[in-house]
């Protein structure tokens, strides 16, 4: 019976305990995952030997599994949409990141006031930080400005831990500035209008945080249901809270509604799954707000702009291109329209494709390319190609010129008043394939329910 005994003492810690020799030969006692996929997570954490003061060869290999790793617990959002995988953690040619601590009108102690402002890599995203930057520096704003490119907030404490969670740099920079020892903080998203920087601090003395109410209420679609299990908050709940506009936020650090809030959304994150939706930060924030009774207010109007110049946005590859122009120049930008009759003739208006390059990326070559590649797929009907300007609609739409991605509207309209039916507007790198036929097919029989 004592040798039974024994062989049992034995036996259990075998049983127990599981050895995986796919992590490096670490033990786990029936170790759960708090996410689908956190073992690989960690496995490419611990596979980085200083994770607050990342190398060149950390910062790729991180970037790597961002964009192609397996990370399963995004699958309920982005299953193979890597374009919303990635995150620039340095530049093109291997820049580093960029951090700048800016005093503007205000001393190097005076840790009243602070303006938060990342951005990654990503060309367009970068340009407009540097504008917002260029705005608040040539405002009259009093306090400190802490501008981030690249790498990640509060990395030399761990906040690269956070990168894989979507939405999460916000938290990430508001700790930040919190071990730093600022009181009252303004977090900006790149591109964002800029309203009176003083009603804004005066509201965070009042309140203790500064929030505003989005245009639109949440839509229940935009919401995973684990992400709302996770948040303990029912789908009806939420149609009830003020969804926050999260472009610009502020916490006023030394008041405990807003540390509380700040633990509590650290906490969120580190568990993943309430960032697992559409709108991380907007979804996360908006809950927290409503649990820690924080006002929400309307949305404040925007400053006067300091440059009296409209942007244009170059719409190519997602709007990556920056151009600066007056509207008036527009109209002088050289504009082509061409029409291409692939196996038709050219009096069927049945299919369309819409192709818009603009002026910078009208190469021959590219041209040639993208057509041949629309020959392959098997496709039959008409291609319009525009280079350069905008297209040519109604002067209302012409107007549209100056928001992002709205030549896509413009040129469907267009197409629509030439007499097409079934329109497919693509991007000129789309990848062509065998089932290009089958999209048309999907177009024509909606546009066959349309008209019955």
């Amino acid at each position: 019976m004592e040798i039974l005994k024994k062989f049992w003492l034995l036996l259990i810690p075998c049983i127990l305990f599981a050895y995986d020799w796919k992590n490096d030969g670490k033990y786990h006692l029936f170790q759960e995952e708090k996410f689908p996929g956190e073992l690989e997570v960690k496995k490419v954490f611990s596979s980085i030997q200083d994770l607050n003061h990342p190398t060149l060869q950390d910062y790729l290999h991180l970037e790597k599994f961002l964009e192609f790793g397996v990370r399963s617990y995004l699958y309920p959002i982005f299953p193979e949409d890597q374009e919303h995988r990635k995150l620039q953690l340095i530049g093109k040619n291997h820049e580093l990141p960029i951090f700048e601590k800016l005093f503007c009108n205000s001393e190097k102690t005076d840790l009243e006031k602070c303006i938060l402002l990342y951005s990654s890599y990503e060309p367009l995203e970068k340009e407009q930080a540097y504008e917002v930057l260029d705005s608040i520096t040539e405002s009259n704003y009093r306090g400190h400005i802490l501008f981030r490119i690249g790498g990640f907030p509060n990395i030399s404490r761990g906040g690269l831990t956070y990168c894989h969670i979507p939405g999460s740099w916000k938290m990430t920079f508001f700790e930040e500035a919190r071990l730093l020892g600022y009181q009252k903080v303004v977090c900006l998203d790149p591109g964002t209008a800029i309203p009176d920087l003083e009603t804004v601090f005066h509201t965070l003395d009042r309140e203790g945080s500064f929030f505003q109410k989005a245009k639109k209420p949440f839509d229940p679609y935009s919401v995973t249901p684990e992400a709302l299990l996770a948040l303990r908050i029912s789908p009806t709940t939420l149609q009830k809270l003020d969804r926050i506009n999260t472009s610009l936020v502020g916490l006023n650090l030394r008041k405990e509604p807003s540390v509380n809030l700040l633990k509590d959304w650290r906490d969120l994150l580190g568990n993943v799954v309430p960032a697992i939706t559409f709108e991380p930060d907007t979804l996360d924030l908006s809950v927290l707000a409503w649990k820690h009774h924080m006002p929400v207010q309307e949305m404040l109007e925007e400053a006067a702009q300091v440059e009296d110049r409209p942007v244009v946005l170059d719409e190519c590859h997602c709007c990556q291109h920056h151009i600066k122009a007056p509207l008036s120049e527009i109209d002088h930008v050289p504009q082509v329209l061409e029409k291409y009759l692939i196996n038709v003739e050219e009096t069927n208006l049945d299919k369309c494709v819409l192709l818009y390059l603009r002026d910078v990326e009208c190469t021959d070559h590219t041209i040639e390319q993208t057509i041949e590649k629309i020959k392959i797929s098997g496709y039959e009907g008409q291609v319009l190609l525009r280079r350069g300007g905008y297209p040519n609609v109604n002067p209302d739409l012409s107007k549209l010129c100056h928001i992002p991605c709205s030549s896509k509207i413009a040129f469907l309209e267009e197409a629509r008043s030439l007499g097409y039916k079934q329109v497919l507007f693509i991007d000129p790198e789309l990848d062509m394939n065998n089932h290009f036929q089958d999209i048309f097919k999907i177009i024509l029989l909606i546009y066959k329910l349309l008209n019955q």
